[in-house]
């Protein structure tokens, strides 16, 4: 079972306990070499990160405090409760790289989840318009609403809203994410459903646009042999224009 983006927020803290006690082993990533850094990080797997602390300091809230506690020299070499992958892609996107897309959106999330927890607004807004692509728009709709509505990104989540009408919501697959949206904006999800819906049912029911069914209809005062249509004829047309429909309309 997939966790949510707020309990992997909450259950997994930003340093390890026994952060300050430095890395046993170290193994050097030339990537972030230690011989041009005044500071350490050292991965969960055990490999070391050498980082410039001003680079912290200027971009993570968490890491800021840290540095104005007394005996800053305890902080020159620290055990990060992160994986190789997660801590190479946040020490790289905190340097000033970009990236432009991902493996997959459990890996984006696992950086954001740190992130956050580092109080790195820089990394997040460098993240945020990776993740709209059409392959994880359409491939977990729900779970980037859910994402975009926790960081407040608006314009993101009023798209998605479009792509979850395509979901069955009562599917128990989807729970996990449900429970993680608040309520303020699971609302509006199900507002625009009932919306669509009551819409639908009033163009179906439309003598207007669907004669046939709705209404009958008499040309000349003679009376006309009454045409029988198959249900199965009457409701491909609703279907088709209920179609043409959704696709014209704007999200929440």
């Amino acid at each position: 079972m997939v966790s949510t983006f707020s309990e992997q927020l909450r259950d997994q803290p930003a340093l390890r306990e026994d952060s300050m006690g430095g890395c046993q082993d170290p193994k050097p990533l030339p990537v972030f070499p230690l011989s041009n850094a005044d500071m350490t990080l050292c991965s969960l797997e055990g490999t070391s990160y050498g980082v410039h602390s001003h680079i912290l300091r200027d971009t993570c809230g968490l890491f800021a405090t840290m540095f104005t506690l007394p005996s800053p020299k305890a902080y020159e070499s620290l055990c990060i409760y992160e994986s190789d992958a997660v801590l190479q892609t946040i020490l790289y996107l905190l340097s000033g790289h970009h990236r432009s897309s991902w493996d997959s959106l459990d890996q984006a999330e696992s950086v954001l989840i740190v992130a956050e927890k580092w109080d790195a607004p820089v990394v997040i807004e460098r993240i945020r318009p990776t993740l709209f692509t059409p392959r994880f728009c359409d491939a977990d709709p729900l779970r980037l609403y859910a994402i975009a509505r926790h960081f407040d990104w608006d314009r993101e989540a009023r798209a998605l809203s479009l792509h979850i009408l395509a979901l069955d919501l009562r599917d128990p697959i989807h729970q996990n994410t449900l429970a993680s949206i608040s309520s303020k904006h699971l609302k509006p999800l199900f507002d625009l459903r009932r919306s669509r819906k009551e819409t639908l049912e009033k163009m179906l029911n439309s003598t207007e646009r669907f004669i046939v069914g709705n209404r009958c209809v008499q040309t000349s005062h003679k009376p006309q042999p009454r045409l029988i249509v198959p249900c199965s004829c009457i409701m491909a047309l609703r279907v088709d224009a209920a179609l043409n429909f959704t696709a014209s309309v704007v999200g929440v």
